[in-house]
């Protein structure tokens, strides 16, 4: 899990260095996910949906249920299944505008 989140914090740094138009004051972060480097963004986007899917089962196996609170857990699970989708789908725009993608026939 540690391995992951340094995995994680380390392509969001370099994503972020990368493009010199790029300004992280002024511009959405998802805006590096359209470009050449739009596949370490995805990358980062799947990564952290997977190590957050992680930690919702880590933290429902350890934190007793009178402790929990559901709609806490829901929230954080959407966020991981949007950053899952959002890695998945920022790949596949990307292969699109390059001309990659074959949509099945």
């Amino acid at each position: 899990m540690i391995v992951g989140i340094v995995l994680v914090v380390l392509l969001e740094v370099h994503v972020q260095l990368l493009p010199p138009h790029y300004s992280p004051l002024s511009q959405s972060e998802s805006d590096l996910a359209v470009g050449p480097y739009g596949f370490l963004m995805a990358l980062g986007f799947a990564v952290g949906g997977m190590l957050l899917l992680l930690f919702i089962a880590g933290f429902v196996r350890a934190v007793p249920k009178e402790a929990q609170s559901r709609g806490g857990l829901i929230l954080l699970g959407v966020a991981a299944i949007t950053l899952l989708i959002g890695g998945i789908a920022f790949r596949s725009l990307i292969a699109l505008r390059q001309g990659t993608f074959l949509p099945a026939s």
